[in-house]
């Protein structure tokens, strides 16, 4: 079974960041996470992605990869920004529950 997770890029005033890079991780490390574009398919090659238009982005968590606990981390890469990270992203409790 899969999970969605889905948030928007914004810098600091809220302004929409289109076509900001995103990587995801598995919280507090630089261990890349698996994870999916869709609720079927095959994984994310790099777990890296683009957001839309819009600033957008989503991606799919698979409870066959992790565990109830498991938290994520994003990395956000934007040209003429600073890279940031948002750690602890958590889809619980419980993560895959009924």
């Amino acid at each position: 079974m899969r999970k969605v997770y889905q948030d928007s890029v914004v810098d600091q005033n809220g302004t929409v960041l289109p076509g900001a890079t995103i990587t995801v991780y598995l919280a507090g490390t630089t261990t890349l996470a698996t994870i999916y574009a869709a609720s079927t398919g095959a994984a994310i090659t790099g777990s890296t992605f683009t957001s839309g238009a819009d600033g957008s982005y989503s991606f799919w968590i698979d409870s066959g990869d992790y565990g109830d606990n498991q938290a994520f981390k994003t990395a956000v890469v934007m040209p003429g920004y600073a890279t940031f990270t948002r750690d602890n992203l958590w889809f619980g409790p419980p993560f895959f529950g009924a």
